[in-house]
């Protein structure tokens, strides 16, 4: 299994929560992203959203495990100043103690593709947390390719609007963003770029796990891994061991053999 640890995010301060400057970094078509919101309070008012990178870091199923760079997300313990703050109000009205156990809270994981074929990443909530989802419901072509421009707009939106602070691949997102986050993520878990791509935070926990699917035209999705969030803010991926085909698994097997009768003439012949 390969993991990744997603050094979450910078702490937000005053003057360096939104800038409307132009940034340097620019997310690219086939990134996905990961979209924190809450549907009440003082956090309905912005969503916090970061680019996590290429499709490919995620669905290698290498076995590998990784360090994602701090940089992109301003280190490991930034993710509860930023989100405390986000929702500041929530916390304070007695929802919740802390951004984690609010019950209005929500993240989810989507992405999109360059190639044309309508391919899209989704994430889908662990309920209970340790069962892995059913796949994500097939879509047609005309289906996907909806999904496919919402989640490019949403990457557009995303190129619009400066990152939190330099270096980073984060950043505060107003829920007035034409195209952004919360266009496609109007209503937490029930309205998504698919119904139900959002996991709910902590209340109930089993939205701390987002398994992540790759969707194609007319074919259920394709489990690729899954998201970990836990109460400290520490993000995790663990990506899904990839099987052999049984006609690779034939041919490994074969090979083996015939360098099993090779070397058996071999010690005849000497």
């Amino acid at each position: 299994m390969k993991k990744i640890q997603l050094a979450a995010f910078l702490v937000l301060t005053g003057a360096g929560f939104y800038q409307p400057t132009a940034h340097a970094f620019v997310a690219n078509p086939t990134d996905l992203f990961i979209g924190f919101q809450s549907v009440g309070g003082n956090g309905a008012a912005s969503a916090y959203v970061i680019d996590i990178g290429p499709e490919s870091l995620y669905t290698t199923g290498n076995g590998s495990t990784f360090n994602l760079n701090t940089a992109f997300y301003g280190g490991p313990t930034s993710l509860s100043n930023n989100l405390n703050t986000l929702f500041a109000s929530d916390v304070s009205a007695g929802d919740g103690t802390y951004w984690g156990d609010t019950q209005d809270t929500y993240w989810g994981v989507g992405g999109a593709t360059a190639n044309g074929s309508n391919t899209v990443y989704l994430g889908k909530p662990e309920s209970p947390v340790g069962t892995r989802t059913t796949a994500i419901t097939a879509q047609n072509a005309g289906q996907l390719a909806i999904i496919n421009g919402d989640l490019t707009n949403a990457l557009n939106a995303f190129n619009s609007i400066a990152t939190v602070n330099s270096g980073t691949q984060a950043q505060i997102q107003p829920t007035s963003t034409t195209n952004g986050w919360v266009t496609y993520n109007a209503n937490g878990a029930g309205a998504s770029f698919v119904a139900g791509n959002q996991g709910q935070l902590f209340v109930p926990t089993s939205g701390t796990v987002l398994d992540l699917y790759q969707n194609s035209t007319g074919s259920a999705g394709v489990y690729e891994g899954k998201f970990t969030i836990n109460s400290s803010g520490l993000i995790t991926y663990s990506t899904a061991t990839i099987a052999p085909e049984p006609s690779a698994l034939a041919a490994l097997v074969g090979g083996a053999g015939l360098l099993g009768l090779m070397r058996r003439r071999r010690a005849v012949v000497a």
